[in-house]
């Protein structure tokens, strides 16, 4: 009696030529694959004009698709419900993010800006831009003061506060439009920019704190710490403290 066959394992397709990519994104899963990552890297400055094009042109995908947004790519549903060219839009992001063109601030910036702060591109748009935001300030900052939209606003600031930026209009922009609206955003923030001059701000806000520890979320004792210590600070015993309860207190009881 013959054995069954084995059936072949289906190949995956290589990446050889620029021209693939569109193909090869469309297909992939929320996470892009290191394999076609580093092939991409391989092609180099080859491949940009494709990724450019794919970028460029999400617009319109945009501005038809339903149930437009911030797209997760946690959320396996939400991705394969996306239209292929936004899926492959926001990896073609990530990987020009990786190839780091000399021109890809300008365009970036302008692609965000275009398409706001609430779309499926906007947060791997702000990825993308946040290596560039310490070289092109002036561009961020000329942007934010043009805009109103605040989500929009955000990004901008969540990418200048990323890439270590130390400016009095960024910290004007965090105590007066981020802090009223989120305090662990702020203290991220802050964590990121390790700006000293907002070390009075953070310990301000630690006060207000401890005086009423048991209305604290337990994970901001940890957002203290950080941002106290990335601003040269030296937190007090009592935050540690702090962290240590919550962390008892998260223990499975016997």
């Amino acid at each position: 009696m013959k054995s069954p066959a084995r059936r072949r394992p289906r190949r995956i397709q290589r990446l050889r030529r620029p021209e693939q990519l569109p193909k090869l994104l469309r297909a992939a899963g929320p996470t892009l694959p290191d394999r076609l990552a580093s092939a991409v890297e391989r092609l180099g400055p080859a491949a940009l004009p494709v990724l450019w094009e794919i970028i460029e042109t999400a617009e319109l995908v945009e501005a038809s698709a339903e149930g437009g947004g911030v797209l997760d790519t946690e959320d396996a549903a939400a991705w394969a419900a996306a239209p292929p060219a936004v899926r492959a839009a926001v990896h073609a992001t990530a990987l020009v993010a990786r190839l780091r063109p000399d021109d890809g601030a300008g365009r970036l910036l302008d692609r965000l800006v275009l398409l706001g702060g609430s779309t499926a591109l906007s947060l791997p748009l702000r990825d993308a831009l946040t290596p560039y935001a310490g070289d092109h300030a002036e561009a961020f900052f000329d942007a934010l003061a043009a805009t109103d939209d605040f989500d929009l606003q955000m990004l901008l600031t969540s990418a200048l506060a990323g890439a270590g930026v130390k400016d009095a209009r960024l910290r004007d922009i965090l105590r007066n439009e981020l802090l009223p609206r989120s305090i662990p955003a702020f203290l991220d923030s802050v964590r990121y920019t390790g700006d000293p001059a907002l070390l009075p701000d953070v310990l301000g806000l630690l006060r207000d704190a401890e005086a009423h520890p048991e209305a604290v979320d337990p994970e901001l004792w940890r957002a203290f710490m950080g941002a106290i210590i990335a601003t040269g600070g030296k937190a007090p015993d009592s935050v540690a403290q702090h962290m240590l309860q919550a962390a008892l207190a998260q223990l499975p009881s016997d």
